[in-house]
């Protein structure tokens, strides 16, 4: 009987030279691309922490679909959506067409308000 090794690639980079680890605090293999430093695991235990999921997020925003939609079909907390929002927001910088608004919709805004 041979045992057979799985070949890993790195999910950032695609790079083959990716590296065992340690392990996380689940049990779970941890992974390390040597080419650009990144650590990922093979599986998720939650699907947030997953590149994959993070990717499917983005078209989904594109064609519409709100927060709450996107964490009922993806299993992620509405925090995570929320966090990869802001974060692309952050990298995309995009710019306003016109320097003042008469009026601005935001859509699925929420805030904590304290007692009263």
């Amino acid at each position: 009987m041979s045992k057979v090794i799985q070949k890993l690639n790195c999910p950032d980079c695609h790079s083959a030279t990716v590296v065992k680890n340690g392990k996380k605090s689940n049990g779970q293999q941890n992974y390390k691309c040597q080419s650009c430093d990144k650590q990922f695991q093979d599986e998720y235990f939650y699907n947030a922490c997953n590149p994959e999921i993070k990717e499917l997020m983005k078209p989904m925003l594109l064609r519409g679909s709100g927060v709450r939609d996107i964490c009922n079909v993806l299993l992620v907390s509405i925090n995570a959506v929320l966090r990869l929002i802001l974060k692309w927001g952050k990298q995309v910088q995009i710019k306003p067409q016109k320097k003042y608004y008469q009026r601005v919709q935001i859509d699925e805004a929420w805030s904590f308000i304290g007692k009263k």
